[in-house]
């Protein structure tokens, strides 16, 4: 596979080139350690995505929290950006964005993520500027990774066919809605988000690998 062929990289972060997963997965039991409360066992596997309003509802009633849902909500928002600001990259995550804007690639951040959060960790870690461009499709109404519409937006507005067009990402949805589009694409592996899916990571996409193995093929 020649992975130099590709004009448009569509990169993922968490998961991807961040290592953040372990900090979302316990993030609400950790949150919620903060605040003086002993979590519950299965708490992180009931609140899977952790900054909605819906889970703020939840931990208030859950804990009897002495908050407004406002003053809750901007608590959780307050303690992720601390947190994920400070998250590390993936080893090979750098040289991969160096080797690519040397090739003068585009290279497009696609996350869903919100866009703050992803701005402070992207500072942090001195890797801002190596992005065409830094897409965030948290709470977007009409694009999905999921759908591939996401993906089909950043095709055109490049003016990118998908025959030269490659996704990096780590989530399966997102490698199966690439396989739809007919877009090549590269699972990379993350100890959570790979976890019993690996079978299906191998069989979808052109590649599954770690993302320090995909630094020495480009």
């Amino acid at each position: 596979m020649d992975l130099k062929k590709y004009d448009l990289y569509i990169l993922d972060y968490d998961g991807c080139l961040l290592d953040s997963m372990p900090m979302w997965r316990s993030s609400a039991s950790n949150f919620i350690k903060s605040l003086g409360y002993q979590p519950k066992d299965n708490l992180d596997e009931r609140i899977p995505i952790f900054t909605d309003i819906e889970s703020g509802l939840l931990l208030k009633e859950e804990y009897n929290l002495d908050y407004s849902i406002n003053e809750l909500m901007d608590k959780i928002d307050n303690y992720v950006n601390k947190n994920y600001e400070v998250v590390k990259l993936k080893d090979g995550a750098l040289s991969i964005l160096k080797k690519l804007k040397e090739m003068n690639k585009k290279i497009i951040l696609l996350s869903a993520s919100g866009i703050d959060i992803l701005k402070l960790n992207l500072k942090y870690n001195h890797i801002y500027d190596y992005f065409n461009e830094v897409i965030s499709i948290y709470n977007h109404e009409t694009l999905s990774k999921v759908s591939g519409s996401a993906i089909s937006y950043v095709m055109d507005k490049y003016n990118i066919n998908k025959d030269k067009t490659i996704i990096i990402d780590d989530s399966l949805s997102t490698i199966l809605s690439a396989n739809k589009l007919g877009v090549d694409s590269i699972a990379i592996y993350d100890s959570y988000s790979s976890y019993n899916k690996e079978d299906e990571l191998k069989q979808n996409a052109k590649m599954f690998l770690k993302l320090n193995e995909l630094s020495e093929l480009i």
